[in-house]
């Protein structure tokens, strides 16, 4: 078996090109005039439909519910009227975007549950799901995490990949948004600590995710 100690050799190291992007500030794009919405944005079974053609949508409204395991929700970004449905794990729902937005009602969970169970029913509700290549729905991820005792939670803004540099930019901006999110999230595992971890080619992280976060520790990979 590979011993996890050794550090293994060879590999490719790319230039990260991040110099092309990293000093551009986040903007807002322009609304479009039509959604097209996949019901399979995570590594399970597709989302099923549960609105037809010529529905009226609210902006953040369920569109699509998960109805097994590893599957996750999917919700319509802007408010429209549905104009076509397709089903599977090709599937998706078309929108076109209404002039006037009007916000779909706020989560809510049921009542009598922990702070633990309630913020893992917000999480599975919002179909929050990974945004590496795999995709896996974070509430199955997080009550899987949930067996073992967990020490450590470390906010990852590594962004290894060559060009991208959105978790950059999102750091230095909204970094205390992402603390937030981080401290929402301790309940979750009850870690005795949490980090904020970035790269040595990130060197302005935001003072409120330093802080917040607990300590910053950066990796020259």
């Amino acid at each position: 078996m590979f011993n996890a100690r050794m550090k293994p050799h060879g590999g490719i190291r790319p230039y990260s090109h991040k110099s092309l992007t990293r000093e551009i500030a986040i903007r807002p794009l322009a609304t479009p005039r039509r959604l097209i919405i996949p019901l399979r944005q995570h590594t399970g079974p597709a989302a099923v439909p549960i609105v037809a053609e010529g529905e009226s949508v609210a902006a953040g409204q369920l569109i699509a519910e998960a109805r097994e395991r590893m599957s996750a929700p999917v919700h319509s970004a802007l408010s429209g009227v549905v104009t076509s449905v397709t089903t599977g794990d090709q599937g998706c729902i078309t929108i076109k975007v209404s002039d006037q937005q009007s916000p779909a009602p706020r989560l809510t969970a049921a009542e009598g549950l922990s702070e633990t169970q309630t913020m893992l029913s917000f999480i599975e509700q919002a179909g929050i799901v990974g945004m590496g290549g795999a995709m896996f729905p974070a509430a199955d991820k997080i009550r899987m995490s949930l067996r073992y005792p967990i020490e450590t939670l470390i906010v990852n803004g590594g962004e290894c990949e060559p060009y991208l540099t959105t978790d950059d930019r999102l750091m230095r901006e909204q970094g205390s948004l992402s603390s937030a999110v981080s401290a929402i999230c301790r309940p979750l595992p009850r870690p005795s600590r949490s980090i904020s971890a970035s790269k040595i080619t990130k060197p302005k992280p935001s003072p409120g995710l330093t802080s917040s976060a607990g300590r910053r520790i950066t990796s020259r990979w």
